[in-house]
């Protein structure tokens, strides 16, 4: 008999693609007018900063999520002022945040579930402080019970 429900929160509960389309053209923006660089070389430099944080760190794990520490890699590769680390990460994640709404009919599942009885979690791959935040954002917080920190390999999933 089933008891719990299991849930991720990116294109789950909400569109992160949606929303992270507003996110990214907030840091191009911001790219372009305290960096001095245009949309496609901040996306190159993005890229090489996500790989050079990947390679740095080598197994997956949730710091490879850390937007702060690919900011900071992709100004020190650029030799830009690490200041705009911490408000680059800023800047993603609160319009990002605000830009994020529930998948219709999502906050009826969830308290059609928890009316059922049923213990619901969240699965995730990412550190807890943002997603955190997301499910305040998108009024969910109050019908989840828990929280694990996943990690998938070929389409499974395990805890750890």
């Amino acid at each position: 008999m089933v008891k719990a429900v299991v849930f991720d929160i990116d294109n789950t509960l909400y569109s992160y693609d949606d929303a992270h389309a507003v996110a990214w053209e907030a840091l191009c923006t911001y790219a372009k007018n305290q960096l001095d660089m245009d949309a496609d070389t901040f996306l190159r430099c993005h890229k090489a900063a996500q790989t050079i944080v990947k390679e740095r760190l080598g197994a997956d794990c949730a710091a490879l999520h850390n937007r702060q520490l690919r900011y900071q890699v992709l100004l020190e590769e650029n030799h830009k002022p690490l200041h705009h680390a911490i408000a680059m990460n800023d800047l993603y994640w609160d319009t990002l945040i605000a830009a994020a709404r529930p998948e219709p009919g999502i906050l009826d599942c969830l308290a059609a579930l928890k009316e059922k009885g049923f213990i619901l979690g969240i699965g995730t791959d990412m550190t807890i402080d943002y997603q955190l935040k997301k499910l305040v954002a998108l009024q969910m917080l109050h019908y989840f019970d828990f929280i694990v920190r996943t990690i998938f390999f070929f389409g499974l999933s395990t805890s750890n």
